[in-house]
C-alpha cells in the first residue's frame, strides 16, 4: 500500500434545529414543545440496560483483562449508537411537528411515536401498503385530469408518509441494512412529490453518509426552494437558506472546490448576521458556527490571516454563550480553540516564531478547561479530547530542532508531488528514491529526531510500494525493511514486505507476516482486507505469481 496518512477532520453539519433536544428525563423537546420520551421505547430501554452491564461488568474487572477491553468495545459501539439514535430520533420529532398531519395513518404514527413505539409506528406504516398507495395515486395523476388537486394532496400525503418511513427506518438499531432501506423511502419520497422537507432531509442523510456528490445535488434542490420561498416570506424561510448554504460550504469543502465553499459559507454568513440582529439569542450560536467553518477552511488553504480573524469572531460568541449556558455551549467553545490551537501550531511551523508556541499552549489549555465539563463517554468529546491532548503534546515537546526538521522536510514537499504526477512506474520509483535520499540526509543531521525517523519509514515504505509496481521485488524487499528497521511502529510497511517476499518466490516468509498480521485491526477494518485490496491493485497492473491464489485463501479462510 502507498503511504499511510489518514487526516482526521471534523465538521457539524446542520440538520436538527437549536433548541430542540432530549432533556434529562428522555423528553423529546421541539420548538419548546414535549413530542415524545425514548425512555418509553424499548429498543432504548435495551440498549440502556446493555450498556448498564457493560458499566458494571468494566467496574469490576482490571483494565487489562481481555473480557474488559472486548466490553470497552462493546460499550463505545453502544454509546456511538445511543448519540446517532438520539439525534435520529430528534429529526423525526421535528419532521412530524413540521408536516401536515392530514391522514389517519400519520396520527395514528404520531401517537405511537408519542407514547415511545417506534417500532409499532414504523409497522403501521407498511411499506407494502405504502407501495400500493403510491402507484395508484400515481395512475390516478395520469389518467384523472379533472382530480389533479385531489392527486397532488394525496401524493403529497404519501410523500410525508415516506419522508417518516425513511427517518422510523433510521432508528431500528438492531437493522442491519437500515441505512440502504431509508435511502431507498427517501427516494420514494421525493419521486412520490418533491418538496423542500424531503429534499432537504435527504440532502442531511447523504451528509452523514458522506456521500457528498449527491448530497450537494440535493441541498442545490432544497436552496432553490428555499431561496424562492423566502422571496415571499422571508422570516419564515431564511434561515432555512442559511443553513442550506452552511450545509453545501461543507460539502464543497469537502470536494476541494474552495471558491464554491467560501462564497456558500459567506452567503450563509451574511443571512445570519442579519437574523442576529433582531434575535440574537436564537441565531449568535449559527454565525459562530459558519465562523468556525470558515475558519477550517481557510486554515486548509494556508490563508492564516483569515482563518484567524473568523476563529476569533467565533471564539467571541462562544465564550460569552457559555458563561451563561456552559453545558450547551463549552463543546463548542472547546471545538473552536482546539482549532486555534492548531492554526497557531501551523504558524509556528512556518514562521518558527516561538511565540506561537505560547500562545498555542494557552489555546490548548483552555480547549482542555472546556471540554472538562462533560464526561469522556460521551463520543465526541472523546475526539476532541483526544486531538486537544495529541496537540498538547506537540507544543510540551516541540523544540527548535523540531521546527528546523520540519523546514527541511518542506523542501521535499514538491518532489513528493511529483510522485504522483509521474505516469510510469519506474519513474514514480525513481522520484521517490530521490525523496528517500533527500530524507536520508535531513535524518543523518538528526539521527535521533521522532519526525525525520517516522517521516523517513514513511518513504521507504512508499518506496516499497513504488518498486512492486515497477517489478523489482529485492529492491521493494529492502526498501520495506529499512523502513521498518528506521520505525518499527510503522507496521503497515509489513503489507508491502510480504508482497515482495511473495513476488519473489519465498512464500514461507510471507506466509508467516500475512498469518501474523491478517486478523489484526487497520483503520476501519484488518489487515486481511488490506493484504487483498494490494493483491487486486497488482493484479489490475498485471502483476501476479502462482502463489497469490494460496495467499487469497489463506486471508478469506
Amino acid at each position: 500500500m502507498a503511504e499511510d496518512n489518514r487526516p482526521i477532520h471534523i465538521e457539524g453539519s446542520q440538520g436538527i434545529l437549536a433548541g430542540n433536544t432530549i432533556d434529562a428525563g428522555g423528553d423529546v423537546i421541539v420548538n419548546g414543545q414535549k413530542v415524545t420520551n425514548i425512555f418509553q421505547n424499548t429498543a432504548y430501554q435495551d440498549l440502556v440496560k446493555r450498556k448498564k452491564e457493560l458499566e458494571e461488568l468494566i467496574r469490576n474487572l482490571p483494565a487489562e483483562n481481555a473480557v474488559c477491553r472486548k466490553a470497552g468495545v462493546e460499550l463505545e459501539e453502544l454509546l456511538n449508537k445511543e448519540a446517532q439514535f438520539k439525534k435520529d430520533v430528534i429529526q423525526l420529532a421535528e419532521s412530524f411537528s413540521r408536516i401536515n398531519i392530514d391522514s389517519e395513518r400519520l396520527a395514528q404514527a404520531k401517537a405511537l411515536f408519542s407514547e415511545g413505539a417506534f417500532e409499532e409506528a414504523d409497522r403501521l406504516l407498511n411499506k407494502t401498503v405504502l407501495k400500493r398507495d403510491q402507484e395508484a395515486v400515481l395512475l390516478r395523476e395520469q389518467q384523472l385530469d379533472s382530480a389533479l388537486e385531489e392527486v397532488k394532496r394525496k401524493k403529497e400525503q404519501i410523500a410525508d408518509e415516506y419522508l417518516i418511513k425513511a427517518q422510523l427506518t433510521l432508528t431500528q438499531l438492531e437493522n442491519p441494512n437500515r441505512f440502504e432501506e431509508a435511502d431507498q423511502y427517501f427516494q420514494e419520497s421525493i419521486h412520490t412529490s418533491a418538496a423542500f422537507d424531503n429534499i432537504f432531509g435527504y440532502a442531511y442523510f447523504l451528509d452523514e453518509q458522506n456521500q457528498d456528490y449527491k448530497a450537494v445535488d440535493y441541498y442545490k434542490q432544497a436552496l432553490e426552494i428555499y431561496q424562492r420561498l423566502a422571496l415571499d416570506n422571508p422570516q419564515r424561510y431564511e434561515p432555512d437558506v442559511a443553513t442550506t448554504q452552511n450545509n453545501l460550504g461543507i460539502m464543497y469543502r469537502n470536494l476541494n472546490a474552495y471558491d464554491r465553499a467560501e462564497a456558500a459559507y459567506l452567503e450563509a454568513l451574511e443571512i445570519r448576521k442579519r437574523l442576529a440582529l433582531d434575535n440574537p439569542q436564537r441565531y449568535e450560536p449559527d454565525v459562530a458556527g459558519t465562523q468556525n467553518n470558515l475558519g477550517l477552511m481557510y486554515s486548509g488553504l494556508n490563508a492564516y490571516d483569515r482563518a484567524e480573524a473568523a476563529y476569533l469572531e467565533a471564539l467571541e460568541i462562544y465564550q460569552r454563550l457559555a458563561l451563561d449556558n456552559p453545558q450547551r455551549y463549552n463543546v463548542y467553545l472547546a471545538n473552536t480553540l482546539k482549532n486555534m490551537g492548531y492554526l497557531h501550531q501551523a504558524l509556528l511551523r512556518q514562521s518558527f516564531d516561538w511565540a506561537y508556541r505560547s500562545s498555542g499552549m494557552e489555546y490548548t489549555r483552555q480547549a482542555e478547561a472546556a471540554l472538562s465539563f462533560y464526561s469522556t463517554d460521551i463520543p465526541l468529546v472523546k475526539s476532541y479530547g483526544d486531538s486537544i491532548a495529541e496537540l498538547a503534546t506537540y507544543f510540551e515537546k516541540v523544540t527548535e530542532e523540531d521546527l528546523q526538521v520540519q523546514a527541511q522536510i518542506n523542501q521535499v514537499l514538491p518532489l513528493e508531488e511529483q510522485v504522483k504526477t509521474e505516469t510510469g512506474p519506474a519513474q514514480k520509483a525513481g522520484k521517490q528514491v530521490e525523496v528517500v535520499s533527500f530524507l536520508e540526509k535531513v535524518w543523518q543531521q538528526y539521527p535521533q529526531n521522532e519526525t525525520i525517523i517516522s517521516r523517513l519509514s514513511n518513504a521507504c515504505g512508499g518506496l516499497s510500494w513504488r518498486q512492486l509496481f515497477n517489478r523489482r521485488f529485492a529492491e521493494a524487499e529492502q526498501a520495506a525493511r529499512k523502513g521498518l528497521d528506521f520505525d518499527p511502529s510503522q507496521e503497515w510497511i509489513n503489507t508491502n514486505l510480504a508482497l515482495s517476499l511473495l513476488f519473489q518466490g519465498k512464500y514461507e516468509e510471507a506466509e508467516v507476516l500475512y498469518l501474523d498480521y491478517k486478523d489484526k485491526p487497520y483503520g476501519d477494518s484488518t489487515y486481511s482486507k488490506a493484504f487483498l485490496e494490494d493483491l487486486n491493485a497488482l493484479e489490475e497492473a498485471g502483476i501476479t505469481h502462482p502463489d497469490v491464489g494460496k495467499v487469497r485463501a489463506l486471508l478469506n479462510g
